[in-house]
């Protein structure tokens, strides 16, 4: 160990045993970092999805990093995007299962006196983070029932860090606009509020995946399950692939439709992707010059399918192939896959429903009596307008409660394919 003197008395170098510069053994060298807190979105945040309103749902989790010294949260301010909280009744912050606070949303000045609107200020806090630790906090959202004239249906809730105020170990009081890594404000992920949505899953386990020539087969079940609140379903869309090894014309046609056991064919039109119907053997599902094909299943003009609320219902697609074979042990087939690859993204979802003038298939428009809109392959509506309507002709008057298949769990569905 060296000691150096810092005074005119004591300015003289001393060393352990030997003065030599060769004894001597260099001590620990002690580096000192000033102390940091952070906040960035939990890896438990739940994922992007569709939910319900009239219910409390955990929207966001954020995880409070301390570096170096111990810090204590005494303030928090929380937003949406403009508008957004029209969905929102409250704002709930938790610690574990321990409720911090409960606040609506509304206009709040920031510490730049900027009023915010849509916005929550949690204050009076003492959430401690010890030195080199972190503490996740919870943000739940009352969520409001959706209002019958479909404002609030289809809001897209994302919580953004607006700010956060904090003490040091040493009790000085920070604020900070830009908590996050890096100078910046972390966002949750997004959350889309329904009256209620649609829950699809393939129901393929008893199908067997070989078919017969000629012969009406069970090509693809599915079952959709209202959640939150009723449903009406308008489209469904399938992808179809073959794969031909004897250069035959591989098709299906004479498509039928059931729920559970009702034949509903006469409440739809299904179509290839020219736009004609595949219901008798005058058109068909085939295999193109890319081998592959689509089929809607479109319900008519002013004809819906209804599910309750709570309640699932199976559907069962049915068809008639014609032209597989098999050659030297490679067989022909063809794969059905319930599909939702044309959606929009969030904050775009409340629409209406609009007839191509040229396929005469169904898309999204932005307002009533549309002859073309958006390629949609999923149409659903969570009912939430009391003008509810599902008539898509110009001269119609419809209703602006149709979404497409953004965030629906499942979808893709796994695909299902057929042989000899």
């Amino acid at each position: 160990m060296q000691v150096t003197g810092v005074t005119a008395s004591s300015a003289t170098t001393v060393y352990g045993t030997g003065s030599a510069a060769a004894t001597r053994v260099e001590g620990q060298t002690i580096t000192y970092g000033s102390g940091t807190f952070t906040v960035a979105k939990d890896g438990t945040s739940p994922s992007d999805a569709l939910v319900a309103g009239n219910q409390t749902a955990t929207n966001a989790r954020f995880k409070f990093t301390a570096q170096n010294e111990s810090f204590t949260l005494t303030e928090l301010f929380l937003k949406l995007a403009s508008g957004k909280s029209a969905a929102v009744d409250s704002a709930i912050l938790k610690d574990g299962s321990t409720v911090l606070a409960t606040l609506p949303f509304g206009t709040n000045a920031d510490s730049d006196s900027n009023n915010v609107t849509d916005s929550v200020a949690f204050t009076g806090l003492t959430v401690v983070v010890p030195a080199n630790s972190s503490k996740v906090l919870t943000v739940d959202l009352d969520l409001a029932d959706v209002s019958t004239n479909f404002s609030t249906t289809g809001l897209a809730l994302q919580l953004t860090v607006d700010e956060m105020k904090f003490l040091s170990s040493a009790g000085t009081e920070t604020t900070d606009a830009t908590p996050g890594i890096g100078g910046t404000n972390p966002a949750g992920n997004t959350q889309i509020v329904f009256k209620g949505y649609p829950l699809i899953t393939s129901d393929n386990a008893g199908l067997s995946g070989t078919f017969t020539n000629l012969s009406t087969t069970d090509l693809y079940k599915w079952k959709v399950k209202a959640t939150g609140g009723s449903l009406a379903i308008k489209q469904f869309k399938f992808a179809v692939s073959f794969t031909d090894v004897n250069t035959q014309d591989l098709k299906v046609d004479q498509f039928t439709l059931f729920k559970g056991a009702l034949n509903i064919t006469g409440d739809v039109t299904m179509r290839e992707e020219s736009g004609n119907s595949v219901e008798s053997t005058t058109h068909s599902v085939s295999e193109s010059t890319d081998g592959a094909d689509v089929l809607f299943i479109a319900w008519d003009d002013d004809k819906e399918d209804t599910i309750g609320s709570g309640e699932e219902v199976t559907y069962t697609l049915k068809g008639v192939p014609a032209g597989f074979n098999s050659v030297s042990g490679s067989k022909d087939s063809v794969a059905f896959t319930l599909v939702a690859d044309n959606e929009e993204s969030a904050g775009v979802v409340r629409k209406f429903i609009a007839r191509d003038a040229t396929l005469n298939t169904l898309e999204l428009g932005a307002t009533v009596g549309l002859t073309t809109g958006d390629l949609s392959d999923l149409i659903w509506s969570d009912v939430s307008s009391t003008a509810h309507d599902p008539d898509e002709t110009a001269a119609g008057s419809g209703s602006g409660d149709w979404h497409d298949g953004y965030l629906v769990e499942q979808l893709n569905l796994s695909s299902k394919a057929w042989s000899l």
